[in-house]
């Protein structure tokens, strides 16, 4: 799986998303990876944010991930994250 998930502030305004919204679905898919755990290979592209901010995809997802790439995508830095199965939490 690959995805490039809405990354906050600037989605959100598009999207019509708040922070909490955007938090909830970081959320929402950290549950469905835990839950879901027939994903050989999960990469997610999320924007760069240190894990105490309040749209860290890290923090709110609840999973355990490596950043394996750091890039510019469309002016915002980004991460390639890697899923670490052995580094998933309990479902929260």
């Amino acid at each position: 799986m690959l995805t490039n998930i809405p990354y906050g502030h600037q989605s959100a305004e598009k999207q019509r998303m708040g922070t909490s919204d955007t938090q909830h679905l970081y959320r929402k898919l950290g549950r469905f990876l835990t839950n879901n755990t027939g994903f050989e290979h999960v990469y997610i592209v999320a924007k760069s944010n240190h894990y105490g901010h309040e749209l860290s995809f890290q923090k709110y997802s609840n999973c355990g991930w490596e950043s394996k790439l750091h890039f510019s995508n469309g002016g915002l830095a980004v991460n390639l994250l890697k899923l670490n199965p052995k580094k998933l939490s309990p479902v929260k």
